[in-house]
């Protein structure tokens, strides 16, 4: 299955948890990968495994390899935005 538009529910939970599944959007969408970050804990496991694999590979280094974006649900706290933000590298 190749994905295309922004990473869903059903991709995290097939992978049973967030860092996996967007190491997998990452290796069939470089570059164009953006992270869905409250499946199953915002603050405690989607942002934290979000920004791992983005500080992974700095965007100077590989270009292709970039992450666009992260996205959560309508329904999700506002904090979690905000802190979304503030983990965010520079």
């Amino acid at each position: 299955m190749i994905p295309v538009g922004t990473m869903g529910h059903e991709h995290v939970q097939r992978y049973g948890a967030d860092e996996p599944a967007f190491r997998a959007m990452r290796e069939r969408r470089p570059g164009r990968s953006s992270y869905l970050l409250d499946t199953y804990d915002t603050i405690r496991s989607g942002i934290p495994a979000a920004f791992k694999l983005i500080r992974r590979i700095p965007a100077a280094a590989t270009p292709s390899a970039t992450t666009r974006a992260t996205r959560r649900s309508n329904t999700a706290p506002p904090s979690s935005s905000r802190r979304a933000r503030a983990s965010a590298p520079s």
